[in-house]
């Protein structure tokens, strides 16, 4: 039999899509359980997000970072949507990921999901879409808001208090 590699983190900051697809197929091909997943300013195509996705199912992925990564919205982002509620750590910091489309159904389907930081201006509808997300979702303890900006508090505030699992709010 042969051992398992392990590698407990992939980075890609800045990376062009070969590289990017290169890097996630290498750790899929090894059966890699990849603890972190962190990706910077990067186009995330649909091709590279179904081996994101691929890799979070069939891993142990419990930390995500999407920062300043753009994707389009459509059946693989929803796909996306789910897989990021099998992590335990989820970090946003785009537009593109805070979307109403992607925010709420990420929430609403995270299962596992202990600690959510977003790092962004957030939009009435954005929190809205938030704070629905929290109402449905049972498992987040821990929602850090400290590097954002906040359009209507009200409106999160309802979402937070009907939370029951939420046991730490940064902000």
């Amino acid at each position: 039999l042969a051992e398992k590699s392990i590698m407990s983190s992939i980075r890609i900051f800045y990376g062009r899509s070969a590289e990017v697809k290169s890097r996630l197929q290498a750790a899929l091909e090894r059966g890699d359980d990849v603890s972190t997943l962190e990706v910077r300013e990067t186009v995330l195509e649909d091709e590279i997000i179904d081996l994101i996705v691929e890799l979070i199912w069939k891993g142990n992925v419990e930390t995500v970072q999407l920062d300043d990564c753009g994707a389009y919205m459509n059946k693989q982002a929803i796909e996306m949507a789910r897989a990021l509620g099998n992590c335990k750590h989820v970090s946003l910091s785009e537009p593109t990921f805070l979307s109403k489309f992607f925010l709420e159904r990420f929430l609403a389907s995270a299962t596992k999901l202990q600690t959510l930081r977003i790092q962004d201006l957030l939009l009435e509808e954005q929190v809205e879409a938030l704070a629905k997300g929290l109402k449905s979702n049972k498992s987040l303890h821990t929602l850090d808001l400290s590097r954002s900006r906040i359009e209507r508090m009200d409106i999160l505030a309802q979402g937070i208090h009907e939370n029951k699992s939420l046991k730490c709010i940064k902000l």
